[in-house]
């Protein structure tokens, strides 16, 4: 009994459930989002320094979709087409998929704001 309970952990640790993986049947390669970030002008400076650096956000575009790739805090989504928002939401950390609207087409910035960190990207939908 205690060996069998071991294997089942054993593989449950080499092979974890991916229940919430998108499923990229429709066609479309991802393409991993590449980030810069600042500091976010408006949002006052907190008093104490982070221990450690802020963390990059691992998200890919497939199609119209936006999938992030491992945990990650909350964010504020913009969609940003020739200097105006064209889409807004708020990313939970337990969304692993962001379905952008159809109607959206073109090169666009992606901007992701967490506490006074602004990441911006750009995408072509």
């Amino acid at each position: 009994m205690r060996k069998l309970f071991f294997m089942l952990l054993l593989s449950a640790m080499l092979f974890p459930a991916t229940a919430n993986a998108y499923d990229n049947n429709d066609g479309y390669d991802e393409e991993e989002i590449e980030w810069s970030v600042e500091l976010v002008p408006d949002e006052p400076i907190r008093p104490s320094r982070p221990k450690a650096p802020v963390s990059f956000p691992k998200v890919c575009k497939a199609g119209s979709v936006l999938i992030f790739q491992n945990a990650h805090p909350a964010y504020t989504l913009y969609i940003i087409k020739e200097g105006f928002v064209e889409y807004c939401t708020i990313v939970s950390p337990t969304t692993t998929t962001v379905q952008l609207p159809e109607t959206l087409s073109g090169s666009c910035v992606v901007q992701l704001v967490m506490g006074n960190y602004l990441f911006t990207g750009t995408i072509i939908l």
